[in-house]
């Protein structure tokens, strides 16, 4: 592994090892799987077509 300096400002948590153990507490209560929101809009664009003749191109605009 290729080693290199630590940033300023940027030192070890000294409590990152605990925090890695409680991990599973929590990975199904935070996160993705629990966030709300809102759609405020959805953009189909035609950049690429498959040959079915659906858009395969889409964003959604969201708010937390």
């Amino acid at each position: 592994m290729i080693t290199h300096k630590r940033e300023k400002g940027n030192e070890p948590n000294p409590q990152r090892f605990k925090m890695i153990g409680e991990t599973k507490q929590f990975i199904e209560k935070d996160g993705i799987s629990t966030l709300e929101y809102k759609v405020l809009c959805e953009i189909f664009y035609p950049s690429v077509t498959s040959p079915y003749g659906y858009t395969i191109g889409r964003m959604i605009i969201l708010t937390a």
